[in-house]
């Protein structure tokens, strides 16, 4: 009988680098104007090492800034900059949608239908926290199907710089519309419209950069 592979576990610093990130993500930290990695490693239970490890991944990654006395808060967008990131993340999104489309099966089309029902669910309860993350979801699902690694990569942190902005700055989510513009991409996925879904995507994000640009600091 052959050896079966055993999976490596992950690192350390892998460990803390997702755990932070997730934190990030939704929230956790947005309101802290210094992250220390003493306290991170506290809550981790872990070593300054891999938490130090994680914090300065994250910093090049944009999500965090070092502070001069060596702790990090989270990196915010100006205006100008998140408007930069909302047109370059439609172009991207758009492609993800097209490569996506003549990939997806019926599962996941499915677990898309049950994100979508999630993010209805969050918008109506004006429950601003869930629908981000639901809203992230959807986006990162779609763009996971795609095939593409580098497009993931590249998404995944135009998106988390935009969500974090969202957390701190005081301009308005506009969670109605967007449940219309999701629906229907998902519509074109779901009936193997390649084109129309790109076209869809790339609306999608154009018009919550618009609505970003009417309503910052309103």
């Amino acid at each position: 009988m052959p050896l079966v592979p055993v999976e490596q576990p992950a690192s350390l610093s892998e460990i803390a680098y997702t755990q932070i990130r997730t934190s990030l993500l939704r929230g956790e930290l947005a309101e802290q104007k210094s992250i220390s990695v003493v306290a991170l490693s506290a809550q981790l239970q872990m070593s300054r090492s891999p938490v130090a490890t994680a914090v300065v991944r994250l910093v090049n990654e944009g999500l965090l800034v070092q502070n001069p006395n060596g702790s990090a808060a989270v990196r915010t967008l100006d205006k100008d900059e998140l408007l930069d990131a909302l047109q370059v993340r439609a172009t991207l999104e758009g492609l993800a949608a097209e490569l996506a489309c003549p990939l997806l099966d019926d599962g996941t089309i499915d677990e898309l239908d049950e994100i979508h029902s999630e993010f209805s669910r969050a918008v109506k309860a004006h429950d601003a926290r869930t629908a981000r993350i639901a809203d992230l979801t959807f986006h990162q699902s779609i763009q996971r199907a795609s095939g593409s690694a580098v497009l993931d990569e590249h998404l995944s942190r135009l998106q988390a710089q935009v969500l974090l902005t969202t957390y701190t700055e005081s301009w308005a989510v506009s969670g109605p519309p967007a449940l219309v513009e999701h629906a229907a991409v998902l519509e074109a996925l779901r009936n193997g419209r390649a084109a129309d879904s790109a076209r869809l995507a790339t609306e999608h994000v154009l018009a919550a950069r618009s609505r970003v640009s009417r309503t910052w600091n309103k």
